[in-house]
């Protein structure tokens, strides 16, 4: 994985400390509760809604990655990729995952979420594997970025991307993106 630090076009992406976690846990319970809106299984137990994976970030350095987003110096939103063995979203082998991407409200359209795609794909692209990430159908603006972004890759002639249609477990529909290297 890249250094704590990484520039995109105007963008910058930096590893989130342990001693940062904590803002990180607050900016992820906003988001799940946007999410709450596609997903009803994600329910607060207490005053947070419930992340399993959360502590793994800082205990597996190695196969998961926090970083908070920022344009300038003000914090855009954060992205959360693993990377290792899955079988995730019908597909089954060494992968990079988007697991949360986020931008927050006053920063949305302005071409973040993009640059964060790129940013998980360049990480994907050095590290060799597909990159891999999911959508609910019901969430219509990131489901229009994503089959955008996805199309774009595709025209270059330097990536296959496939996308599948699934059920969760909570009887939520969602679309699962692949891109990986032709």
């Amino acid at each position: 994985m890249s250094p704590n630090t990484q520039r995109n076009v105007g963008i910058t992406f930096r590893k989130v400390p342990h001693a940062q976690r904590g803002e990180l846990w607050e900016m992820l319970q906003v988001y799940l509760r946007e999410l709450s809106a596609f997903n009803k299984a994600l329910k607060p137990k207490g005053n947070d809604i419930p992340y399993f994976r959360f502590d793994l970030y800082w205990r597996q350095p190695a196969q998961r990655f926090p970083f908070f987003i920022y344009s300038g110096e003000e914090r855009a939103g954060f992205l959360l990729l693993s990377k290792g063995q899955r079988t995730i979203y019908g597909f089954t082998g060494v992968c990079v995952e988007i697991s949360e991407i986020c931008v927050t409200e006053h920063f949305r359209k302005q071409g973040i979420g993009r640059k964060a795609l790129e940013f998980a794909l360049e990480t994907a692209e050095e590290d060799g594997f597909p990159l891999v990430w999911s959508c609910y159908v019901s969430n219509v603006s990131a489901l229009r970025l994503y089959y955008s972004f996805a199309s774009s890759c595709q025209q270059t002639g330097r990536w296959h991307g496939v996308i599948t249609s699934m059920t969760d477990s909570h009887g939520c529909d969602r679309k699962n993106f692949r891109l990986e290297r032709k």
